[in-house]
């Protein structure tokens, strides 16, 4: 993976045959089309900047980091859409780097909806494309989720309360039912007592 927000490193990405590249809003049409042709995936990353963001407003963070950041914000859901028209395969990733934000991911389902994907590229996306970049440089693929329901797939899932394909549908942390790993249920109660002792953050 190779971690550009755009101009030559993006190239460079591409030309050093990266699998993925993370960020990318300055990502041009002419980079997406080149990177889709590669076979890359691209994972965007969008909320961790609007979290810096928010940081830099309640003076956590220099103010000098401003203009950038507001820059980024704005400019990124246009690069998510650019690489969804040129046919690079988009995936949920966080680039989280706090115990208070580890454990959201399911907030950047909503800000990949927010970008202008539909629920159903976004479910893609957190789904089958992540399962499959990280299936491409594992020692066994076969070991690892491959984001299907089908048979012989790993036992990994969600069990939701409310249709996923429902617009903010992840935004409240009820909706999840329980989580299934690698065939092991765990229950509503068993996520109740995780958020209680801080490992599995609501918001």
């Amino acid at each position: 993976m190779v971690h550009a927000w755009g101009g030559s490193a993006i190239d460079d990405a591409i030309a050093a045959g990266a699998m993925s590249i993370e960020h990318g809003m300055y990502m041009t049409s002419a980079q997406a089309a080149h990177a889709a042709a590669n076979g890359m995936t691209y994972v965007p990353t969008l909320r961790i900047y609007r979290l810096v963001q928010r940081m830099i407003i309640e003076k956590k963070l220099p103010r000098a980091f401003r203009a950038r950041v507001d820059d980024a914000v704005a400019v990124h859901p246009g690069a998510v859409l650019r690489a969804r028209d040129a046919g690079l395969t988009v995936a949920l990733g966080t680039d989280y780097g706090t115990s208070q934000q580890h454990g959201t991911n399911r907030l950047e389902f909503d800000a990949l909806l927010g970008a202008g994907l539909s629920p159903e590229e976004t479910l893609l996306a957190a789904t089958r494309s992540g399962a499959a970049l990280l299936a491409r440089v594992a020692a066994d693929p076969a070991a690892l989720p491959d984001g299907r329901i089908a048979e012989g797939s790993i036992a990994d899932g969600v069990i939701l309360r409310k249709n996923p394909l429902e617009p903010s549908g992840f935004a409240d942390p009820e909706t999840v039912e329980a989580v299934i790993v690698a065939g092991r249920m765990i229950g509503a109660k068993q996520l109740a007592e995780l958020r209680s002792l801080g490992g599995c953050p609501t918001e």
